[in-house]
């Protein structure tokens, strides 16, 4: 009797061993496959530098005219980083002294090349559309930067008292028109 249990101990854990460990057994009566959608949405992305960046007449006479920022151009680099085509607008503050003299923003001119004959004033509000062809749609850089010149002069007024006046010039890019 000993024996025949031993032998049915031995057998049923057999059993057992080969129904938990068997890998030709399955225990799904059939596979699911369930697909989910994945999105991403990329923003558009401007990467700018600007150099150059001190606008910087000196001294000046009252009465001057078509005086050259001694620091010309102003250069905008769009980088290879930007991924959208890109348009580049500016607008200004009045020269202000601190106190009660001021130089109106419009005897500040600028223009995208060297000549100050096609020169645009300066403004409080940024120009819509942006002035120049080559501002407009810059194109999304790839392989190297796109680069943009920005070339200053002033006119002093011939009364103007004398002062040391200072003015803030924002450079705006961006996706607009």
């Amino acid at each position: 009797m000993k024996k025949i249990i031993g032998v049915f101990i031995l057998v049923f854990t057999a059993a057992l061993f080969l129904t938990a460990f068997n890998p030709q057994e399955t225990f799904a009566a059939s596979t699911n496959e369930t697909e989910a959608t994945a999105s991403v949405t990329v923003n558009q992305y401007i990467d700018v530098t600007l150099y150059n960046t001190t606008i910087e007449f000196g001294s000046l006479d009252p009465g001057a005219i078509d005086k050259a920022n001694s620091k010309n151009p102003l250069m905008v680099s769009v980088e290879t980083t930007t991924n959208t085509q890109t348009n580049l607008t500016i607008k200004g503050t009045d020269f202000t002294d601190g106190g009660s003299n001021v130089i109106g923003i419009g005897n500040m001119t600028y223009y995208n090349e060297s000549s100050v004959g096609d020169s645009i004033s300066v403004q409080t509000t940024y120009p819509s559309p942006p002035p120049f062809k080559n501002w407009i749609n810059i194109p999304d850089p790839t392989t190297a930067q796109e680069n943009r010149t920005i070339y200053f002069w002033i006119n002093i007024p011939s009364s103007q008292p004398a002062a040391s006046y200072s003015s803030t010039v924002t450079i705006k890019t961006g996706v607009f028109q």
